[in-house]
């Protein structure tokens, strides 16, 4: 997995030793300014994250709300002071996940450009993924499906030496064998598709699975550099998928009638120190023939 960000002794010291981390200070500030533009070009309205409604701080349903109100477009740049904690989250109406593959494109190609002669990620407009199913079965070194059971999952990821809860749900002992075991030897830049659906109660269900959920990740040099969802519109199913209270009612009732939409969160540092590569047309059987499930929809 990436490392931690550094502590402000290391990241101070950093600064004055090694003319590369002064070097990416500068270029993160550019892509930063380049990351807006080609958002504010495609029409979408920055949401500072201080000017939240209070009681919304934090949650990561405020963009759904916002786009809810009739926002169409909208997006934020989270900061922080050191590096590794910088994303954007972008999320759009009327829009799927060939629609946040496109933004993605847009926004990868401006690294490029700005981190010259340290290029970033090439991400091809037609480029195509691997279910996370199968990478998981990779490194496993068996076939893993949705049907595949809890118990054998739970053997198969102990016997990895994969640390994992016993009381973990098959969605959840799938995501933690991608994430302990799938991205950290992910070097070269790769898309993953059909998510479990139960570990992104968020995410809209693919059509021919509803145990799947509409969602991409982009991975590359061990960590991820974006994940795309299609949003679930409908409150009552996040609610029930989630398993909470009705809570607070005005909350929820903010969320009625949201169109349908889709966001994506790109994690700028880890982008910005990802060699060169280009994603082409990997295709997993499982997914090419579904366009509601991978980045090649329509």
């Amino acid at each position: 997995m990436p490392d931690s960000p550094p502590t402000l002794a290391q990241y101070c010291t950093a600064l004055r030793q090694d003319p590369w981390a002064w070097q990416q200070v500068a270029r993160r500030s550019r892509v930063m300014s380049e990351f807006r533009s080609v958002l504010a070009r495609r029409g979408h309205l920055e949401q500072p994250p201080g000017h939240r409604p209070e009681r919304w701080h934090g949650q990561p349903l405020a963009l759904r709300a916002l786009v809810t109100c009739g926002f169409a477009r909208v997006y934020e740049i989270s900061r922080s002071t050191f590096p590794g904690s910088t994303r954007c989250e972008a999320y759009e109406a009327d829009a799927d996940l060939t629609t946040m593959q496109d933004l993605a494109v847009d926004l990868l190609s401006t690294v490029a450009a700005v981190t010259a002669p340290m290029p970033g990620i090439v991400l091809t407009a037609k480029a195509r993924g691997v279910s996370v199913h199968a990478a998981v079965g990779g490194v496993l070194g068996t076939t893993v499906t949705p049907d595949t059971s809890r118990e054998t999952l739970q053997r198969l990821a102990v016997e990895q030496g994969i640390v994992v809860d016993e009381a973990a749900s098959v969605a959840e002992l799938v995501y933690a064998v991608y994430e302990q075991r799938v991205v950290p030897v992910t070097h070269a830049p790769q898309l993953y598709t059909d998510f479990p659906t139960n570990a992104f109660p968020l995410a809209r269900t693919c059509a021919h699975d509803e145990r799947l959920a509409q969602r991409w990740t982009l991975v590359a040099a061990g960590g991820e550099i974006a994940a795309a969802t299609a949003e679930e519109p409908d409150p009552a199913t996040i609610q029930q998928r989630m398993r909470t209270p009705d809570g607070d009612a005005e909350w929820w009732s903010v969320l009625a009638g949201m169109p349908p939409a889709a966001g994506i969160t790109v994690h700028l540092d880890h982008l910005m120190t990802t060699p060169v590569s280009r994603i082409g047309g990997t295709t997993d059987e499982s997914t090419q023939d579904d366009p509601e499930c991978d980045g090649n929809s329509h």
